[in-house]
C-alpha cells in the first residue's frame, strides 16, 4: 500500500537551527514574546501561532527524550537526559508559559480573535492561570521523578520460569496454557516478583499522595481530586457522571460479566474458577498466537486498517516507512503502549510490548487509532488544536479495535480460530468496565482520605472491588495477591484519575461500531472528520461530528453492552 504524502513543516518563528536543549535556549523567545506589542487582532493571533511553535519544539525534545528512556530504561544516559529534562526544563518552561497566558488574558483582543480556531485553547488558558501556583512547580519535579522511580522499578522486572528469565509481557504467553498447572505456576511466579515489590510501590505511592495533596492545598482545593479534574480540563462532564457511569456498570456490565465468567468455569468443568483460569480456551484448543515476529504483526494491522479504508492503510504506512514503531518486548524496556505525537514534525510514534499474543494484535489496532488522529489534525498551526480531550482520544483508538474485528481472519488459518479472537476481545471489553470503574474509584478513595494507612488503603480497595465482583472467580489462599493487584496499573502512579476515559470512550467506540456496522463509509468519514477537528471543538461536539452521543450514563450503557452481548450470542460461545 501506499504510504499517505505528508507535509514537511519549516519553523516560521524559531531559527532552523535552535536546538532546545535547556531553558536557556528558550529565554531569549519568551522574552520576545511577553514585551511584542499587540495592537490588533491580527498581532494576537500571529502572537499565538509563534507561541505554539515555540513551545512545539520543547514537547517535541521531551518526547524524545522519554521515547529513549523507556526503550530502555537500563540507559543511564537516556535516563538522564530525560530527568535533566523533567527536573530542570519542564518547570521554568512551566513558569514561562503562565506569563504568556497572562498576557493573553491581559491583550484587548483576546475576545474577538477567530473563536473556532482559539476559543478551546483560550478556554484552557483561563483554567491553567486559575490553577496555577508558583510553589507547585518544584512539586511537580518530585511528582514526575517518583512516577519515574515507578516505571523502571515494573520495567525492570523479570520473572524466572520454564528455565529463562522473561519479561512480564513474555509472561502473558502463559495465562492461555491448556496446561492448567503451567498456567497456575506463570500466575504465582509473577506475583511472587510483584509482591516482593509491594512495600516498595507502597512506599512510592504514599510519596506521591503527600506530593499532589501538598499541590492541592497550594492551589486553593480541599483534595487533590478537585484539582485533578481541573488540569484535566473536564469541563463538559463532572463527579455525577462519573459515578453515574459506575452505576451503569454495576447494573449492566457486573452481570454480564459474571454470566461469561460462569460459562467459563462450567465450559472447563472445574469445582472452582481460579484467577489462572481465564484467559484459557475452555475447549483445551490450542492458544492463539497471531504472530510469531512484530514484522507479521504490522504487516497485518497494516493490511487490516487497509480494508477498513484506504486513506487508514496509507496512515499506517507513514508509521512504517518512518521507523515510528518500537514494538517488540525486551528486557529493560518500560511495560505497556502508548502514542506519543512529536509535535515538531508532527509525527506518531508507537511504543509497545508485543509477544505474539492476540490482545497485542489489539494494542496495535488501538495505537494505530491514536496516530490517525495526530495525522488527520496534523495541519492545524495550533499546538493546542493538535490534540484532543483524552475521552475523545480514547474514542479514536478504542473504536479500530471493535471495527477491526471482521478482518481478525489475516492472521488466521481458520474462521473458528478468528470467531475465538473477536469472542475474547468482546469479552475483554466487558470486563474491563468492572475493572475502570474500581481503579477510578479507588482513587476517588485515596485522594479525598488524606493521611489514610497503607491497612486503611488496601481495606478499601478490597471493599470497591468487592462490590464490582462477579462472585465467580475462587481468590482463596491469593490474600495478598488481591490487596496488591492495583498497584499493576501504571496509571495510578503516572496519571491519576486517568482511567475513567476509557470507559467514557468505550462508550463512544462502541456507538462507532454501531454505525460502521451499518453504513462502514459513512461511519469512517465521520470518524476521520472528528479526529480532523482536534482539540478545536468541545467534548459533546466532538462526539457529535463522529456521529455519536456523548453519554456514557446507564441508559446508554445498557443498549451499547447488550449489542455486544447479542454479539457474543451470535458466536454460540456463552
Amino acid at each position: 500500500m501506499k504510504a499517505t504524502q505528508l507535509k514537511k513543516y519549516k519553523r516560521t518563528y524559531v531559527p532552523a537551527e535552535f536546538e532546545p536543549t535547556d531553558f536557556e535556549a528558550f529565554e531569549p523567545y519568551f522574552a520576545e514574546l511577553l514585551k511584542r506589542d499587540l495592537n490588533s487582532i491580527e498581532d494576537l493571533e500571529k502572537w499565538l501561532l509563534d507561541a505554539s511553535e515555540l513551545l512545539a519544539s520543547f514537547e517535541e525534545e521531551k518526547a524524545q527524550r522519554y521515547i529513549a528512556y523507556t526503550c530502555d530504561t537500563r540507559d543511564e544516559q537516556a535516563q538522564s537526559k530525560h530527568m535533566q529534562y523533567i527536573e530542570k526544563v519542564n518547570p521554568r518552561i512551566a513558569e514561562a508559559v503562565i506569563g504568556l497566558f497572562n498576557r493573553v488574558a491581559e491583550c484587548p483582543f483576546t475576545g474577538d480573535v477567530d473563536q473556532r480556531r482559539f476559543s478551546m485553547q483560550l478556554r484552557s488558558i483561563e483554567n491553567s492561570i486559575d490553577i496555577f501556583k508558583e510553589e507547585n512547580l518544584k512539586l511537580s519535579v518530585d511528582e514526575s521523578r517518583l512516577s519515574a522511580e515507578y516505571q523502571q522499578t515494573i520495567g525492570s522486572v523479570m520473572v524466572e520460569f520454564d528455565g529463562r528469565r522473561r519479561t512480564l509481557p513474555q509472561m502473558g504467553l502463559y495465562s492461555d496454557s491448556p496446561d492448567r498447572s503451567v498456567r497456575e505456576g506463570a500466575f504465582r511466579a509473577v506475583n511472587k516478583e510483584l509482591g516482593a515489590l509491594r512495600d516498595e510501590f507502597d512506599s512510592n505511592y504514599d510519596k506521591l499522595l503527600d506530593v499532589r495533596y501538598r499541590m492541592a492545598r497550594n492551589a486553593g482545593f480541599a483534595d487533590y481530586r478537585g484539582l485533578r479534574f481541573r488540569q484535566l480540563e473536564r469541563f463538559d462532564y463532572g463527579l455525577k457522571e462519573c459515578y453515574d457511569f459506575h452505576r451503569g456498570v454495576k447494573e449492566h456490565a457486573v452481570p454480564l460479566a459474571r454470566k461469561l465468567e460462569q460459562a467459563q468455569k462450567d465450559a472447563l468443568d472445574v469445582d472452582s474458577l481460579r484467577p489462572w483460569d481465564l484467559e484459557v480456551d475452555p475447549e483445551g484448543r490450542p492458544p492463539l498466537r497471531p504472530f510469531s515476529d512484530v514484522n507479521d504483526l504490522v504487516a497485518g494491522v497494516g493490511e487490516i486498517f487497509e480494508k477498513i479504508h484506504p486513506t487508514l492503510g496509507a496512515h499506517f504506512q507513514v508509521l512504517v516507512e518512518n521507523g515510528s514503531l518500537d514494538l517488540a518486548t525486551r528486557e529493560g524496556k518500560a511495560p505497556g503502549g502508548y502514542q506519543y505525537t512529536l509535535s515538531e514534525r508532527r509525527m506518531p510514534f508507537i511504543f509497545m510490548n508485543a509477544a505474539g499474543m492476540q490482545s497485542e494484535v489489539e494494542t496495535l489496532l488501538h495505537e494505530g487509532g491514536h496516530a490517525f488522529h495526530a495525522i488527520e489534525h496534523r495541519d492545524d498551526p495550533v499546538l493546542y488544536n493538535r490534540g484532543g480531550p483524552i475521552e475523545f482520544c480514547e474514542v479514536a483508538s478504542m473504536s479500530m479495535e471493535f471495527i477491526g474485528l471482521p478482518f481478525f481472519d489475516r492472521f488466521y488459518d481458520t474462521e473458528e480460530e478468528a470467531d475465538r479472537a473477536r469472542y475474547h476481545f468482546l469479552k475483554r471489553s466487558l470486563v474491563l468496565l468492572p475493572w475502570i470503574s474500581c481503579v477510578d474509584l479507588f482513587q476517588h478513595w485515596a485522594y479525598t482520605h488524606p493521611g489514610h494507612t497503607r491497612e486503611e488503603r488496601t481495606a478499601a480497595w478490597l471493599d470497591i472491588r468487592a462490590k464490582y465482583s462477579t462472585g465467580v472467580i475462587d481468590w482463596s489462599g491469593l490474600d495478598a495477591e488481591r490487596e496488591f493487584r492495583w498497584q499493576r496499573q501504571g496509571h495510578i502512579f503516572g496519571m491519576p484519575f486517568y482511567y475513567i476515559e476509557y470507559g467514557i470512550a468505550q462508550m463512544g467506540a462502541l456507538q462507532v461500531w454501531a454505525n460502521y456496522r451499518r453504513d462502514p463509509e459513512q461511519a469512517i468519514a465521520d470518524y476521520l472528520k472528528a479526529l480532523s477537528l482536534g482539540r478545536s471543538r468541545s467534548l459533546p461536539e466532538l462526539f457529535e461530528a463522529a456521529g455519536i452521543e456523548f453519554d456514557f450514563g446507564p441508559d446508554k450503557m445498557s443498549g451499547l453492552l447488550k449489542m455486544v452481548e447479542d454479539e457474543l450470542n451470535s458466536m454460540e460461545m456463552i
